[in-house]
């Protein structure tokens, strides 16, 4: 896993847009973390 997990949530009823700002994105690095069953797996 990498060394840092980003977490985004929305914060009321407007819709919420992301973008990567660390350079080009290595797709094999990028997790999504399940956060009711505590699991990570590749995004």
């Amino acid at each position: 896993l990498p060394d840092t997990i980003h977490c985004v949530e929305p914060l009321g009823s407007e819709p919420t847009v992301t973008f990567n700002l660390y350079g080009e994105t290595d797709y094999s690095q990028r997790f999504e973390f399940d956060p009711i069953h505590h699991t990570v797996q590749t995004f």
